[in-house]
């Protein structure tokens, strides 16, 4: 049986994580004082959206007093828009 501490327990915790991103569009004035409006925005957001590691059912990101197995983290997207009268 292998020691607790030799180097066969090592695994690799590298990841890679889309924590937030916003993309929006602002529509240009002159489309927009066709309809009445200064301005209009439209935009989809998104947080916590993937996360890459080679690791199963852990976030790297949580202590090691838990060894990070934990509740999984929420996605959450948003969408929305800004007009402007």
């Amino acid at each position: 049986m292998p020691d607790a501490n030799s180097a066969y327990n090592v695994n690799n915790a590298s990841y890679a994580r889309l924590k937030s991103i916003t993309i929006g569009y602002t529509f240009p004035s002159s489309l927009t004082k066709k309809i009445g409006l200064k301005g209009f925005r439209i935009y989809v957001s998104g947080y916590n959206l993937i996360t890459v590691t080679g690791i199963r059912n852990v976030d790297p990101e949580h202590t090691q007093d838990l060894y990070g197995e934990q509740y999984p983290l929420n996605k959450t997207i948003n969408f929305g828009l800004n007009a402007t009268f």
